[in-house]
């Protein structure tokens, strides 16, 4: 009985934030790639691993008062734990004073088991939630959706393909505002960014283009498939059945990158996805990192990975550097068919910690969930600050150039420059204005977030929507 009152504390302390968070964000599974093996053995770890180790961890004393003392340790760890994150969210205490808090909570909690049996009996009546916690989670829709994502019935097969045998290059870039590209005069800054510099001469460009959403779980879904989502989880390719991979699937060779989204079904696009120990070691150490971010105080999280929210809290700073850019650049080549290939690259998105040259500015992760520029998304009040994280997002951008540009040679030696179909674009924008929200569009930063020539609309939209239209930059040449 005394195992099993650990048991259900350590799912309360554990699986239960855990499953809620993560629950509500099934883009962190399609991120990952997730396939249902994967997920249940994260459910497992979960809903009986961690607790079967909190009710067998006593037993490693021999003697009882050993034993007994071990116990009472254990309640008051767990229930500090459970009590960490509500305490975090009620802001009144320091870093040091919720941790206090926590732990006197604890405290007091073990000498209440200790005391009296009703406490643990109340205790024992947690144990059904030992399994409540786990099936709640894999019955929610978008879990079971992420994990394993089908053709929603009703909706017809994807037709074939046109025909065409013109290779296609798409690159995404992420969270890319037009205005970090252009010069005093609005033209793009050739001399800053070459990259650019080249498409604005020889490529059509759609200054005008604006995306229907700020964040990637929506607006990419509509950049592929042509069709805004209505729902508010992220579709899967299961619920855009036909976008631009199921079109041309029977005509290209589908080369497709997608660091957090799904939207090449698995039987088209199995082999882009890491392997299966790899995403799995992934799944485990990123579900460790944000639970972390959840109960530790927040300026405890300083050092650890920065749990972006866009991702609901895996390690972004592995998408931002140029590793995934890098295979894309090695798949980059004639086949059999012609390719298709797309890239959704996270290099130009928060954080920024790279030089044009690539080199890392930033040799610890002090201030990468935030620091002193950021505040749940929110930029600092102050000028100064603001304007330094400014300068910090153009190095990156020259960084993202650098390998646009690579890009482009490599489509050049390859003979694909001139024959293919090339597009360049982003998902959305964002805003860099002291006080202002980074990519929610407000009446204060319509001309940074919507294309200016129409900010009169994007201003009116702002009065009845606060997520609306944000800008992104669209080249395309062949």
């Amino acid at each position: 009985m005394p195992g099993l009152h650990l048991a259900a504390l350590a799912a309360f302390a554990v699986a239960q934030p855990l499953f809620e968070l993560l629950g509500r964000s099934p883009e962190f599974f399609l991120a990952h790639h997730t396939r249902p093996a994967e997920l249940l053995l994260l459910t497992a770890v979960l809903a009986l691993g961690v607790p079967a180790l909190a009710a067998f961890l006593p037993l490693l004393a021999k003697a009882p008062s050993s034993r007994r003392a071990l116990q009472l340790g254990s309640v008051a760890a767990w229930t500090a734990l459970i009590f960490l994150p509500p305490l975090k969210k009620i802001g009144a205490f320091p870093d040091a004073g919720v941790a206090a808090a926590a732990a006197l909570t604890g405290i007091a909690a073990a000498a209440g088991y200790a005391r009296w049996e009703a406490v643990r009996l109340f205790a024992a009546a947690l144990a059904p939630f030992l399994a409540v916690f786990p099936l709640l989670f894999l019955l929610r829709p978008g879990i079971r959706t992420a994990a394993a994502p089908g053709r929603p019935e009703g909706e017809p097969p994807p037709g074939p393909g046109p025909g065409s045998t013109t290779p296609v290059v798409w690159v995404v870039f992420d969270e890319l505002p037009l205005e970090s590209l252009l010069d005093p005069a609005g033209g793009v800054d050739a001399g800053r960014l070459p990259g650019f510099g080249r498409l604005a001469r020889e490529a059509v460009w759609y200054r005008n283009a604006t995306a229907v959403a700020d964040e990637t779980s929506h607006a990419l879904p509509a950049l592929v498939s042509g069709r805004r989502s209505a729902a508010l989880s992220p579709p899967p390719a299961g619920r855009q059945p036909q976008n631009a991979f199921t079109l041309l699937a029977p005509t290209h060779d589908l080369r497709v990158f997608e660091p957090v989204t799904e939207l090449c079904p698995r039987s088209l696009c199995a082999g882009s996805a890491e392997p299966l120990g790899a995403r799995t070691a992934g799944l485990l150490r990123d579900a460790a990192m944000v639970y972390a971010h959840v109960i530790l105080p927040s300026g405890w999280t300083r050092r650890l990975p920065i749990a972006a929210v866009a991702w609901s809290g895996f390690d972004i700073a592995r998408l931002t550097a140029r590793a995934p850019f890098d295979r894309f650049l090695a798949a980059v080549g004639e086949s059999g068919r012609p390719p298709l290939l797309f890239l959704h690259t996270l290099v130009t998105h928060y954080p920024w910690r790279h030089y044009p040259s690539g080199r890392r500015f930033s040799a610890d992760r002090s201030d990468e969930d935030g620091g002193p520029y950021l505040e749940r998304e929110t930029w600092a009040a102050d000028t100064g600050l603001v304007a330094l994280a400014r300068r910090r997002h153009l190095l990156q951008v020259g960084f993202a150039d650098r390998l646009l540009g690579e890009l482009l040679e490599r489509l050049d030696a390859s003979g694909l420059y001139d024959r293919a179909l090339v597009i360049v674009t982003a998902d959305h924008g964002m805003s860099l204005r002291p006080g202002g929200r980074r990519r929610e569009l407000t009446q204060a930063n319509t001309e940074l977030l919507a294309a200016k020539e129409r900010a009169e609309d994007a201003r009116r939209l702002a009065e009845t929507a606060n997520r609306a239209k944000t800008n992104f930059l669209s080249f395309m040449s062949h």
